[in-house]
């Protein structure tokens, strides 16, 4: 108990604190074997663990941040309505976040705008279905079926990273993550050659020796050898 105590005086956190990891750990068992628990960490203490880790530093109820995170390409984003929610009541903004849309179709553009506590200015960030075109969003089936929430959740996040990046951690949303992810360069994952391979390579590019058909051009029997050629005089037996 000594240990627990002096650990949240000093300000550590589970993962600089014996007792406080070994509670975490016993927690998140807990944690992985609950039904409320999203699939994605059913199971799993670990991660189950480092979400509590999340949690704590966001000062967020564990069980709240596990229903929001999602894992993607070993990366963690958050679902865009909870980046919008904690945005809401961050305190950071006068009001809550709004949008603007105008346009149809390949013209939609829609703007996210907020107020901001200490100053009152009108900040902004726009999303448009030209930019999903180009940024390759409309992979995403959703931007042919509920474009406009699609960019809604967009511009908020662009706002939310652009002007309270800390609100999340800098962690981004898992529709941006699943982009980056897909656009990822492929990685080469030919192996390296061998030098016996590689010379295996090299003798089946080379071109066969030509055969010579020894029978096409027999040797005649009477043909004069060498020694007869250079001397002509010789009596043959």
């Amino acid at each position: 108990m000594a240990d627990r105590q002096i650990a949240v005086v000093d300000g550590s956190n589970m993962m600089t604190s014996t007792a406080r990891f070994e509670h975490a750990q016993r927690v998140a068992n807990v944690f992985a074997n609950s039904q409320l628990v999203p699939v994605h960490l059913r199971g799993k203490v670990a991660d189950c663990v480092i979400a509590m880790n999340i949690a704590d530093r966001l000062g967020e109820d564990p069980l709240t941040v596990m229903q929001s995170i999602y894992i993607v390409g070993g990366k963690a984003g958050w679902s865009s309505s909870y980046m919008i929610a904690r945005i809401n009541k961050s305190g950071l903004i006068k009001g809550r976040i709004t949008w603007d849309s105008k346009g149809r179709g390949k013209d939609l553009e829609v703007t996210a705008k907020a107020t901001l506590a200490d100053t009152a200015d009108v900040v902004t960030a726009t999303a448009s279905m030209q930019m999903a075109i180009a940024e390759d969003w409309i992979k995403n089936k959703k931007y042919q079926s509920m474009p406009e929430q699609m960019l809604r959740f967009r511009a908020a996040a662009m706002l939310q990273r652009l002007y309270f990046p800390e609100v999340m951690l800098g962690y981004r949303t898992v529709e941006e993550i699943e982009t980056e992810v897909a656009q990822a360069a492929p990685i080469d994952v030919t192996p390296a050659k061998t030098t016996a391979s590689a010379l295996d390579a090299f003798a089946s590019e080379v071109p066969a020796a030509a055969v010579v058909d020894v029978e096409a051009d027999p040797v005649q029997a009477d043909a004069p050898t060498m020694s007869e050629e250079l001397n002509p005089d010789i009596d043959k037996a």
